[in-house]
Parts: C-alpha cells; sequence; structure tokens
C-alpha cells in the first residue's frame, strides 16, 4: 500500500513538472517587445514570437540563424508591411535553422525587388502554415532545404514591371529543396510562374490539393501604410501576366521526381506585351513527373512537354486527369522514339480543346502511339496517336481496355475517386461522363 502512495505521489510530480515546463516556454511580441525584425533576429531557440494584431512596418529584414524549434506567429489581423530597400534579400530569411514554424503570418510588400521569405539550403523541418504574401517585386516564397512544407498558404499579385517590361516574379521557387510538401496552397496573378522547380538538384516535390490560377492585373496600389515612401508601380491592368502554373527545370546531372496530386490549374492566357505561349504546365529537363486527378483549364496550352533526348529526358505519368477549353490539350515537343516512350498518359479527358494533342516542329518524331490508354477526346478529332485499339475514343462513356500494368497503381479510381473496374473501365477521368 505504501509503495502505491509513493508511485500515485510520483506521477503527480511529473504531472505538475510536465506542466509547467509546458508554460514555461518563452514567448515575445511585436510590437511590445520591438520590431518584427529586431524580435526574430534575437529570438533564441525555444522561442515563440507572436505578432500582435494591427499593421506592423518593418524597414529591415528578419534573419534567423542557426535556431531550433523557434515559432513566429501571427495573431489575426496582424499585418507586416516591409518597407525594406530592394537591395535586401527578403522580408524574413533563415539560415542554418531546424524545426521552425511561421504561422499564420502575412507580408505586403511596396512592390520592391525582394523576396517574401528565403528559406536556405541549409535549412530542414521548416514548416509554414496559414501565411500570404503579397505584392512583392520578386519570388514570394523561395524555399530551399530538406523536409519543409508549405500548407494552406497564399501567394499572390507579386508582380515586377521594370521599365514597363513584364520580369519574373513566381510566387513559389525552389532550386535545390528535397522532400518538400506543398499541400492546399493558392499561388495567383504572379508576373512569373505559380510554381516553378528551377535549375538546381531539387528532387521528391510533392503538390498536393493546390490552385494555381492567373487572372488580369487589378488596380494595385502601394499601401498607406508605407506613408508615400514608394511611388506606385505602373502595371499592364487589365492583362494577364503569368507564365505557367508549373514550371520545372534541372540540372542534367541528376533527375528530379515530383508528383501532382489534385492540383488545379486555370487561366494561363498571358496577353501582356510582349506575349509568348502561355501554358499550364511546362514540364522539362531531367524530371520525372506523376500528376494524378489533375485539372487544367482555359489556357492557351495545357501541357507543354519538352522530352529534348536522353540527355534531358523529362518523364510524365498522367493518369486521371481533366484538361477542357485550352486551344492546344497536350503538346510534344523534341521528343525522338526513345524519349516518347517515357510520355505516358492513361484515362484522361481532353474536352474542348481545339487540338487534344499535337507535335511541336522539331526534327525528331511523335512516337506516343503505344502508351496513351484509355483517353478521351470530346468536342474534337481523336489525333492520330490516340489509336482506338487502346480504348482511346472520342464517345463518352466508351469502354476502354485493361487497364496497363504502368498505370495499376494509381488509375484503380477515377478524378472523384470513384473506383474503376480493372478489365473493362470507362475510358477518360471520369466513369460517368457528365
Amino acid at each position: 500500500m505504501a509503495l502505491c502512495r509513493c508511485l500515485a505521489g510520483c506521477s503527480i510530480l511529473v504531472l505538475v513538472l510536465f506542466v509547467s515546463g509546458k508554460e514555461a516556454v518563452a514567448q515575445k511580441f511585436v510590437p511590445d517587445h520591438g520590431t518584427f525584425d529586431k524580435v526574430v533576429s534575437g529570438a533564441a531557440s525555444g522561442e515563440t514570437v507572436i505578432v500582435r494584431s494591427g499593421n506592423h512596418v518593418v524597414s529591415a529584414m528578419a534573419t534567423l540563424v542557426g535556431k531550433t524549434d523557434v515559432v513566429i506567429r501571427g495573431e489575426v489581423g496582424s499585418t507586416i508591411y516591409v518597407a525594406a530597400p530592394s537591395d535586401t534579400t527578403a522580408a524574413l530569411r533563415l539560415s542554418h535553422c531546424s524545426r521552425v514554424k511561421l504561422d499564420g503570418l502575412t507580408f505586403e510588400g511596396a512592390f520592391q525587388t525582394i523576396r517574401g521569405v528565403k528559406i536556405e539550403s541549409n535549412c530542414s523541418y521548416v514548416a509554414l502554415t496559414g501565411c500570404e504574401f503579397r505584392y512583392f517585386g520578386h519570388h514570394a516564397i523561395d524555399i530551399d532545404g530538406s523536409n519543409n512544407s508549405l500548407t494552406d498558404c497564399r501567394s499572390h499579385h507579386n508582380l515586377a514591371f521594370p521599365g514597363r517590361v513584364r520580369v519574373d516574379a513566381h510566387g513559389i521557387v525552389t532550386l535545390s529543396a528535397q522532400r518538400l510538401s506543398i499541400k492546399r496552397c493558392k499561388s495567383y496573378g504572379n508576373s512569373g510562374d505559380s510554381f516553378q522547380a528551377d535549375r538546381g538538384g531539387w528532387n521528391n516535390i510533392t503538390i498536393d490539393d493546390c490552385d494555381f490560377w492567373d487572372e488580369p492585373i487589378p488596380n494595385l496600389t502601394v499601401s498607406s501604410q508605407f506613408a508615400g515612401e514608394f511611388p506606385n508601380p505602373v502595371l499592364p491592368v487589365g492583362k494577364t501576366t503569368s507564365e505557367n502554373a508549373i514550371d520545372t527545370k534541372h540540372l542534367t546531372t541528376s533527375t528530379g521526381i515530383l508528383t501532382l496530386r489534385d492540383v488545379r490549374m486555370t487561366g494561363f492566357t498571358m496577353n501582356v506585351t510582349p506575349t509568348f505561349n502561355a501554358s499550364a504546365l511546362v514540364l522539362k529537363e531531367r524530371v520525372q513527373v506523376t500528376a494524378l486527378r489533375c485539372i487544367v483549364k482555359d489556357s492557351e496550352i495545357g501541357w507543354r512537354v519538352r522530352a529534348w533526348g536522353e540527355n534531358m529526358q523529362c518523364k510524365l505519368d498522367m493518369l486521371n486527369c481533366w484538361t477542357e477549353n485550352c486551344p492546344t490539350g497536350f503538346r510534344l515537343e523534341d521528343a525522338p522514339n526513345t524519349a516518347a516512350q517515357q510520355i505516358r498518359l492513361a484515362h484522361n479527358t481532353f474536352k474542348n480543346c481545339a487540338d487534344a494533342a499535337v507535335m511541336a516542329p522539331s526534327s525528331s518524331g511523335f512516337y506516343m502511339n503505344s502508351t496513351v490508354v484509355n483517353c478521351l477526346v470530346h468536342g474534337s478529332p481523336l489525333p492520330s496517336q490516340f489509336t482506338r485499339a487502346l480504348g482511346n475514343t472520342d464517345i463518352p462513356g466508351a469502354k476502354g481496355i485493361t487497364i496497363p500494368s504502368w498505370a495499376m497503381s494509381y488509375a484503380t479510381s477515377d478524378l472523384f475517386l470513384k473506383p474503376r473496374p480493372r478489365n473493362a473501365p470507362t475510358a477518360g477521368a471520369l466513369q460517368t461522363y457528365p
């Protein structure tokens, strides 16, 4: 009995110590303990920085270096207006950090040529949740490092027009991220791409349940919070300026793996001068892409795939995707026979696309005949590369052939996760055509 009483007393002691330790987490507040840049730059490992509700104008970059287990959280109604000089790297820069969480922060720029946030390649397990970056004149979210994540974040209307000429200002960009997760994010209205994996050694990126789109530029002005310090930009109001929803580039010495699940992309038609062929996706340069249940609409080109032969081989498995109202649904460029065999399509729908699939002018042929299976083309002619013997059709509701082995693990359900029969599935992205 005495032993039981002792154990009970010890348990109470441990519980008290645990609760006390939780309550003892150090917190600092903006502005109570200074400006955002000074409080963040002075934060110690294990501390929480809370940005109070209200407007906060900062004129210097906030830098977090060599810290772990730091939380920087914005209260509802807080906005950080970044008045830093144009030669500043970013509003917030993380270097040599691990297990840092940025939660509910809203950053607004004055269209100066700085980034919203820069997470360097020596960082790991950095999580951005519910953050917003808008009105920067450079890439809004520049994220490298390993095992980092973006969840429920927004990046929009980051625009660069020096001398009234469009310059890239991407919503999300990476050069060398490893195992990056992007989930339930929105990136739109930027003068570059919604997401760009740039020409580096990035690998194992997953984009899940995200919305990327372009829209005519509204009449945007620099906030009065900047007290007239920055002039209003000269923007092509009413024009669409984004290049792509997703653009990939990669080093020639390795392969980058990218997985797209339930990504919705629309409106990529760029009509700002000078124009070029805008497309929802541009996939190129030694990447291996799996696209599942993605939706592309109202873009000049839906899927632009540049295979470029063996040295710059792009591989694509595209399954249960829906492409609609695009003059060109799918465009394969510069693909010799061996390269084209790595471009595989199953159970996709192309609706109201003048050309469901075309080959770009090049010196090489278009050899996808054996790798396009059970695709439905509705509202335009069936391309010659979509052979009917492989279940491709222009008849909604028609049955396809047995799911090929390479698609078996992905194509057992349709765009809306309705199960498919393996032996007699309906062609296209849906089991029942609307």
